[in-house]
């Protein structure tokens, strides 16, 4: 087996090597993956996002501020949420009794406060909940102004994937 000089990461085999390199690897039956769309896959896309970014007790702003969440999963998480989105009625109704969240504006930080304050939709960690109670209505501005737009947008969509009728956007 040589190393390629261009890049070191790379390394070249043989043809009558490939078929041991599977095993060389221990990458012999890899397991196929997730189906796009399936609930196996949804379930992973919104527990990758919730467990990056629903921090309600112990939120603080970065130091060196980096948004956390690859492009490639923002973009999933957009495509699936789209899809709900379009599945559903426009006209919505809500059972009683029902917290309603306007005009967040990328204010992440209040979010996060008014979640810990007033419990939070998420049950996925160690903190209440009570999205088995109400329903939750996010009635729109969520982006712009505050630094953290990218956070709230996320949120927002990971939660509606994850309880799709119980959170209203």
């Amino acid at each position: 087996m040589a190393t390629n000089n261009n890049n070191p990461y790379v390394q070249e085999a043989t043809f009558n090597k490939l078929e041991h390199e599977s095993k060389r690897l221990n990458v012999a039956n890899p397991t196929p993956p997730v189906q796009q769309g399936s609930a196996h896959y949804i379930d992973t896309l919104h527990s990758i996002v919730l467990t990056q970014i629903m921090k309600p007790k112990d939120w603080a702003p970065p130091a060196n501020y980096k948004f956390s969440i690859k492009r490639e999963i923002v973009q999933k998480l957009c495509d699936e949420v789209i899809n709900l989105l379009k599945e559903q009625p426009t006209v919505i109704k809500l059972r009683s009794p029902v917290k309603i969240f306007g005009s967040i504006h990328g204010q992440y930080g209040d979010l996060m406060r008014l979640f810990k304050q007033y419990k939070a939709p998420n049950d996925s960690q160690n903190y209440e909940c009570d999205i088995e109670g109400l329903d939750y209505l996010f009635l729109g501005n969520y982006v712009d102004r505050g630094m953290y737009s990218l956070e709230v947008i996320c949120l927002l969509m990971a939660l509606k994937l994850k309880f799709k009728d119980q959170i209203h956007l």
